[in-house]
């Protein structure tokens, strides 16, 4: 996988992007930095030198990073993503089967509980997982206020 920095002209700026190429295919990672074209000033010219480092930086990084093994090839921007809405919209697609919906729309209802402030999917790792299983296992509690029981823990945590 290779990565590049590249530019653009974006109204009166130039942004600064990475391109990644696998297999054939390209994502793109836009950095949210910009480079004032033709700059006039000693100042201008100083923040255009600052940035292009700091891009290239970022670049460098991704690479040593993809080399490492520790950055899949991933959109950026959907790892940023609402979790809990994630999971919802699959609840909603369930709404069709009464039983299953239950199950979904139950297993949410503990998501929320668990993590009351929502979390994206770059925030999830091992150890989310591992607490929202002992949340399951512990502190969860059916609608009749018992614990659940383990059909319901096995079917929400699988």
């Amino acid at each position: 996988m290779k990565v590049t920095l590249r530019q653009r002209k974006k109204n009166d700026k130039i942004s600064l992007y990475l391109d990644y190429y696998h297999k054939g295919k390209r994502k793109t990672e836009y950095l949210r930095l910009y480079l004032t074209p033709n700059p006039k000033t000693k100042t201008e010219r100083e923040v255009n030198k600052k940035t292009k480092q700091l891009a290239e930086t970022i670049c460098a990084q991704r690479q040593i990073e993809i080399q490492n093994g520790i950055y899949g090839f991933q959109d950026i921007e959907k790892l940023k993503g609402s979790f809990i809405t994630y999971v919802t919209a699959l609840a909603e697609k369930k709404n069709t089967s009464s039983g299953n919906y239950g199950n979904w729309n139950s297993m949410l209802k503990h998501l929320k509980i668990f993590c009351p402030t929502d979390v994206s999917f770059q925030d999830l790792d091992k150890s989310f997982v591992e607490r929202f299983k002992e949340y399951l296992d512990k502190d969860a509690m059916a609608r009749a206020g018992k614990k659940l029981s383990q059909n319901s823990k096995y079917s929400y945590y699988g």
